[in-house]
């Protein structure tokens, strides 16, 4: 475990004693994704004075890997991330008003504690009234008041990480990405087909040479050699395709595509056709 906790931090062992001696960090260290304050401050356009006043009231989570001048100070990229995303859309207008996303966050998390545990976190995080001040306003001591603090943080950020699930929203977002862009390739075929059957049932002339074998017209054994990699046989193989899709295959040059293009304006086709079937 310490040699995968040194290699996501980016650090030697002898000056990570405070880190590894901490198994319940470490744990947390393999387990997420950890990232050096300046980084995600560059990262995400955000000043590092603004997370450390985070960090100072206790809203994310920081570790240091020495207690010396100099030593690198972590966040949680995601928990931190996360903070973010309950007031924002995108990281361009992070913290325009810091106070405002605190006041947010203590809603958002409001239900994992006690009303007396967020009267005391607003208290210290929204008015920045001292511990004495609080613990004068319900009669009990500065330590209680200190210890109830700093559970009520311990707990919300627990809740927090466990029912925040990044990576299953993550998946679910790129999912439905995804089926929205095929859904639309299908509406567009759809539109693209009634056109086609709407025209008449006689073939154009260019369509004769959809079923001609790759092998039978006149190309350079170059681009001949790229069509056969990517199982093409016929030219109807080629104009179903997009130009991208020959960009992106591999050993299949700029050179091979503008001879390709060539030969499918000579026989007036083009690329991404809606063709019949004509086998």
């Amino acid at each position: 475990m310490q040699e995968l906790v040194l290699q996501k931090l980016g650090i030697q062992a002898r000056s990570a004693f405070n880190i590894l001696s901490n198994k319940e960090l470490c744990e947390r260290i393999v387990n997420e994704d950890p990232i050096w304050l300046d980084d995600f401050a560059k990262e995400y356009s955000v000043s590092k004075s603004v997370l450390k006043r985070l960090i100072d009231k206790n809203i994310i989570s920081c570790f240091s890997n020495m207690n010396t001048r100099g030593s690198k100070v972590f966040i949680f990229k995601e928990e931190t991330l996360g903070v973010f995303k309950l007031n924002y859309n995108n990281t361009a207008s992070l913290f325009l008003n810091i106070n405002n996303m605190i006041e947010i966050y203590l809603l958002h998390v409001k239900d994992t504690i006690t009303n007396r545990e967020y009267e005391i976190l607003y208290d210290t995080l929204m008015r920045n009234i001292s511990y004495e001040e609080i613990s004068k306003k319900y009669d009990l001591t500065r330590e209680r008041v200190r210890q109830i603090s700093e559970r009520a943080n311990r707990r919300i950020k627990n809740s927090y990480r466990i029912n925040i699930e990044y990576e299953k929203l993550k998946s679910d977002y790129e999912q439905l990405k995804y089926e929205v862009k095929v859904l639309k390739e299908k509406r567009m075929f759809l539109s693209k087909l009634k056109i086609l059957q709407k025209e008449s049932t006689e073939f154009s002339p260019k369509y004769e040479a959809l079923s001609k074998n790759i092998s039978d017209l006149d190309m350079s054994f170059r681009l001949l050699n790229g069509l056969s990699n990517l199982n093409i046989e016929t030219l109807r193989d080629v104009v179903v395709r997009d130009r991208e899709y020959f960009l992106k295959s591999r050993n299949f040059g700029v050179k091979s595509l503008r001879e390709l293009e060539y030969i499918l304006a000579d026989k007036k086709l083009s690329f991404s056709m809606l063709v019949p079937d004509l086998r």
